[in-house]
Formats: structure tokens, sequence, C-alpha cells
């Protein structure tokens, strides 16, 4: 009984020993999740979103990255796999854009989901 009990305890630690370094090993990624807003506080739908690694990047509309990003039903468009780092946002519906408010993020915190809100008017 006793080498039963021991046994079972062994490979309890192994399991678990081994559930460790599979935690440890998972890579996270680091998401945006940018809620576009019009002047009144009120969700975008279909909003077109880019990112930019830079501020030259940006204003020269060039080098988005990845892929622009329409937003969901609560205005929200996320990005996945991005460094943690600073980027430059445009978001535009029709004839509404930021140009003129918030334009970048600060730097990403690794690992998580970062979230940004983001007005846009004509």
């Amino acid at each position: 009984m006793k080498a039963k009990i021991s046994l079972f305890a062994l490979v309890a630690m192994i399991s678990l020993s081994q559930l460790g370094i599979a935690q440890e090993n998972k890579v996270l990624s680091t998401k945006l999740q940018i809620t576009v807003l019009n002047s009144l506080g009120n969700p975008v739908v279909g909003a077109q979103v880019s990112i930019y690694e830079t501020e030259d990047d940006y204003l020269a509309d060039d080098n988005v990255v990845g892929s622009v990003v329409l937003t969901d039903k609560k205005g929200r468009a996320i990005f996945k796999g991005l460094n943690p780092k600073k980027y430059y946002i445009y978001a535009r519906e029709g004839s509404m854009d930021n140009a003129d408010g918030n334009q970048s993020t600060d730097n990403l915190k690794q690992g998580v989901k970062n979230k940004v809100n983001v007005v846009i008017s004509d």
C-alpha cells in the first residue's frame, strides 16, 4: 500500500513539474485592442484601423504593421503578436478620422492585451 501511495505521489510530482515547465515555455502574445469612438463617445462599427511602428511611416501612410483591421460591433480592432513598443494609430470611417487627436500608444506591455481608445471626427 505504501508503495502505491509513493508511486502515485511521484507521478503527481512529475506531472506538476511538467505543467510548470509548459507554463514557463508558453509564449504570451502581446496584443493591442483599439476602440474607435465618435465625438459623442459611441463605438464606430466598420472603421478601418492601421498601426505603424514609426511616426515617419504613419505620416507617409507606409509600412502598415500587419493589415488594416475593421472594427467590430463594439468599435474594437485587435492586433496580435506585436512587439512591446510604441505604435502610431490611424483610424477612419467615411469622412471621420483621428488626424486631429490620439495618434499613438504608450509602449505596449509584453504578453497582455493593451487597450487604447481613439476618437474620430470630421
